[in-house]
């Protein structure tokens, strides 16, 4: 399996004369069996993406890679190294023939790879392979492998471990409740600016028998907000998201990014369905607004913690938004999100309009005040203060 992902972190797109792939590092870890490409930072280069220096190659930044969960018939668990074969080499370095090629896929075999072997950041492919055994005509082999991605070194380890246990459980995987629906008009700026969102969740929702506890176990509702006026910085990112930092990154450092369609969503109320309403039809209001900033709302349903025959202990599990859903065009900007429900609108806080007119352009003078609002239609809704 041989792989180039360019795995660089918010690169300007498309901009072809910015070297994006030449600060990617490839590297193994044995107790993952992973052969991954990273994302390495030197702040000195034409290549910077996030602003940090990485000497020690432990960067917080993407990483893509794969590994073996079964080679042949023999699982993860019985492997060594010497069943699997990691390579990595330059464009100028690729083999020329078949005779080349064949050399570099079967160093399992004859050995000579690249696991204790540590490249600078470069432009770089690579390769991992297994050998099957020998074969007579018509005979078949089957290997399984994990691609992976993941936020830092210990993320991208920890999604090899949550593949193995997908494997583990012949890809039956614990399921979670069905995710609530939002519609196009549920999202509501309300005349004290702040915001109402409404979802639905029938009643066969929620008392929808898991398949593999045999239980109804349905717990509630989480909202989540994104706001764009927010500054995140990779140490805030990480806590907010769950993530495990690798222990040496410098996380404090880099340039902060606002938050977008996309995120980093900030879980801002959960409960039960009966904190929110009955009959199929929910709502919260969020009175933690912020003036002329866009906010971007979507609602999870979770389940309660339990255990399983097949999965044994299960954590409660949640229609997280970015589970199973395609990539769409967003609606407010020329990038990709989740295809879920996700509604974002502007809270404008005011006595005299309960509902912002669509419709105005220039200026709009509000009761009582000292300052005046700028709002373009031209421009999607942007707003400027004017004192």
């Amino acid at each position: 399996m041989k792989a180039d992902h360019d795995c660089a972190w918010n690169v300007p797109n498309p901009d072809w004369d910015y070297a994006f792939w030449t600060d990617d590092i490839v590297d193994y870890d044995e107790e993952s069996f992973l052969t991954m490409q990273l994302d390495g930072d030197e702040p000195g280069s034409a290549s910077n993406d996030f602003g940090i220096d990485d000497p020690n190659r432990q960067y917080r930044g993407v990483r893509v890679g794969q590994a073996p969960l079964n080679i042949a018939g023999t699982n993860y668990s019985s492997l060594s190294q010497s069943d699997v074969n990691h390579m990595w080499w330059t464009g100028d370095e690729d083999p020329q023939t078949a005779a080349a090629r064949y050399n570099m896929a079967t160093r399992v075999s004859s050995g000579g790879d690249k696991k204790n072997v540590n490249p600078s950041p470069m432009d770089m492919r690579y390769l991992q392979s297994y050998s099957g055994g020998s074969l007579a005509p018509g005979d078949t082999v089957t290997f399984i492998m994990a691609v992976v991605a993941g936020s830092g070194f210990e993320n991208v380890k920890q999604a090899v471990f949550n593949a193995r246990k997908v494997y583990d459980w012949d890809y039956n995987l614990p399921k979670p409740p069905s995710a609530p629906q939002m519609t196009s008009d549920a999202v509501e700026v309300l005349s004290d600016g702040s915001v109402k969102v409404s979802w639905s969740y029938t009643d066969d929702q929620l008392s929808a028998i898991d398949p593999d506890k045999g239980v109804a176990d349905f717990a509630g509702f989480r909202i989540y907000r994104s706001v764009e006026s927010e500054s995140w910085d990779a140490a805030a990112l990480y806590d907010e998201e769950g993530l495990t930092p690798d222990p040496e990154a410098a996380i404090e450092e880099g340039t902060p990014y606002p938050g977008s369609p996309v995120g980093p969503f900030s879980l801002i109320a959960e409960g039960p369905a009966s904190d929110f309403g009955s009959g199929g039809v929910y709502s919260y209001t969020d009175e933690n607004t912020q003036d002329f900033i866009r906010h971007w709302y979507y609602i999870a349903a979770f389940d309660e913690a339990g255990s399983d025959p097949v999965h044994g202990d299960v954590a409660s599990l949640e229609s997280y938004y970015t589970m199973c859903y395609p990539m769409v065009l967003s609606p407010y900007g020329e990038y990709l999100i989740p295809g879920i429900n996700l509604e974002g609108v502007v809270p404008f806080k005011s006595d005299e309009y309960s509902v912002l007119p669509e419709t105005i352009s220039g200026t709009l003078t509000l009761a009582e005040s000292p300052y005046y609002v700028l709002y373009d239609v031209e421009t999607s809704g942007q707003w400027a203060i004017d004192p």
